[in-house]
């Protein structure tokens, strides 16, 4: 299966590392505190140029009538509006106490009451925009549709010049100062202060002051702008970052992945199956992670497979090896028997035969013992064996109803109930009966054979000691490999199938612990005998 350029762990790590920044970039397309503050600010900033204007139309535009009542003079206060403020500022309108418009900073009016023209400049030279101005002037377009969720009072021109229309208008001509917070047909925002007009505390009308909220707006799209400058920097390292993690797992998770996939098409074969894992598994243990555990177990559990393989494929060799003898000696005897006239070489014939089917019925029954012992070690469960009652049991299996004569076998050690392994007290005690056996088929008949047990705590061994004639010093390892056989002199041959040692082995393995074999010898050299050693794991 042709794997994707980039995987699917890939892909998840990118979007979860992520994740967190456009989160938070989304979050501030939505700076409604943010907002409020620039309004606030807004807003103050245009009560203060409100109450100056205001105290300067009351200073410099109210006249007395006849009654010596002030009142406020239209042409003086237009000619005062006009001078103090300018576009840039925002817009003043000036309304006497009667709510009657007398000014407008926008509306010029000459001595004959025309308006006054005024010719807009040619449009600057296009220049170049940088990518924040961009992003500025593409977030003060967004701007309305962020805000298109808010309810605010929708603005009209007042065409009547009156400013009845306008409520905070009217609180200020009530000696009140108010303001108000518009939208406008284009979305923008519109702000608006009213202030009175008082002299000697006296209202002589009121001033609109109203401003665009494009510094407001403004001051958004810098923010913004320079949160998505912020988030493509971060947003470029996280997806590197993320990209370089990701590649450091998957990468070496894919090639782990490729070669465990080329192994079931070689598990038959432990050549084959060898050099592929030699060639393929990666070795990532210099990792100190957990991918490099990972290599290093399926190194391992691959190596085991290997080993196992190649180990049935002995077991296999060695059973073929064995089971032919018998049936060589089988078609011998057969072929023999069917010449053969005389009566005694008959039976003797015959016996041969029936001494190869018990030998045939020997290597199978072993054999199949052999094969299943791994699989159901594997499954059963340990228990605690006290060696006590085990040790006693094996020696009651030995003992001899005549009491004249030696004991079989005798134990040399006190053994305290407390002295306990983990294990099958069946399979245990098939160990100690072989071991025993075997003592005593090289062990001359009036020498028992002696069992000892030693603890340090931590292992518990048990020690079978014979008389017999010792064991060859180059075979103390080999009598241990399967279908071994060494047996006294004069014994028949093929009563044993070989496989005893080797099961107890597997045995004493599977418990944990160990099975060797050594020579006792005498001060002067001598051999005396031979010793198993069995040590295992001492149960707490």
């Amino acid at each position: 299966m042709k794997r994707p350029r980039i995987s699917a762990l890939t892909w998840r790590i990118l979007a979860v590392n992520a994740l967190a920044p456009v989160l938070l970039v989304a979050s501030f397309f939505y700076v409604g505190d943010y907002e409020e503050r620039l309004i606030a600010n807004e807003f103050a900033l245009l009560q203060s140029e409100a109450k100056l204007v205001s105290m300067a139309v009351a200073e410099s535009a109210a006249v007395l009538d006849y009654e010596e009542n002030p009142s406020l003079s239209a042409d003086l206060a237009a000619n005062l509006v006009r001078r103090m403020v300018d576009d840039k500022q925002g817009r003043v309108r000036l309304f006497d106490a009667d709510l009657t418009q007398l000014a407008d900073s926008r509306t010029l009016v000459g001595k004959r009451g025309q308006d006054i023209q005024i010719e807009q400049l040619s449009a600057l030279p296009p220049h170049t925009h940088g990518l924040k101005e961009i992003l500025v002037n593409f977030f003060d377009w967004l701007q309305p549709y962020f805000r298109a969720t808010r309810e605010y009072p929708h603005y009209v021109e007042n065409a009547a010049d009156t400013g009845r229309q306008y409520p905070i208008v009217t609180e200020a001509a009530g000696g009140e100062t108010a303001k108000q917070l518009w939208q406008m047909d284009d979305g923008k925002l519109l702000l608006g202060v009213a202030v009175p007009v008082q002299r000697y505390k006296k209202v002589l009308g009121a001033i609109l002051l109203t401003k665009d909220g494009s510094p407001i707006d403004k001051g958004l799209s810098n923010v913004q702008a320079d949160i998505i400058q912020i988030f493509v920097a971060v947003f470029c390292f996280t997806l590197l970052v993320s990209y370089y993690l990701s590649y450091t797992i998957t990468e070496p998770l894919s090639r782990l992945a490729a070669a465990v996939r080329d192994i079931p098409a070689s598990a038959g074969n432990a050549i084959t199956l060898g050099r592929l894992s030699h060639r393929t598994i990666p070795d990532l243990s210099m990792r100190q992670d957990e991918l490099g555990e990972l290599s290093t177990a399926l190194r391992s559990t691959t190596q085991a497979l290997i080993q196992r393989l190649t180990a049935i494929e002995h077991f296999a060799a060695d059973v073929a090896h064995e089971l032919k003898n018998p049936l060589t000696s089988l078609r011998s005897a057969v072929e023999t028997l069917q010449r053969v006239k005389d009566s005694g070489q008959q039976q003797k014939l015959l016996s041969i035969i029936r001494d190869d089917v018990d030998r045939l019925d020997r290597l199978i029954t072993d054999t199949s013992t052999a094969s299943r012992l791994e699989a159901e070690l594997s499954r059963a469960a340990m228990q605690p064996v006290g060696l006590s009652q085990l040790l006693t049991t094996l020696c009651d299996l030995y003992s001899t109803p005549d009491l004249s004569l030696p004991p079989r076998l005798q134990l040399t050690t006190p053994i305290p109930a407390e002295w306990q392994v983990s294990g099958i007290a069946s399979r245990l005690m098939q160990v100690l009966t072989n071991l025993t056996d075997n003592a005593l088929s090289f062990s001359p008949p009036h020498k028992p054979v002696c069992i000892s047990v030693q603890n340090d705590n931590k292992k518990i061994k048990i020690i079978v000691d014979d008389d017999g004639p010792g064991i060859p010093e180059n075979k103390l390892v080999a009598i241990f490999d399967r279908f071994y056989s060494e047996r006294p002199a004069g014994e028949e041959y093929g009563k044993h199938s070989g496989l005893g040692l080797s099961i107890s082995k597997q045995i004493i393995e599977g418990h944990g612990g160990t099975i060797e074999a050594s020579n006792r010898t005498a001060p002067d050299g001598k051999i005396e005998g031979a010793r198993f050693v069995m040590t295992l794991p001492a149960l707490s």
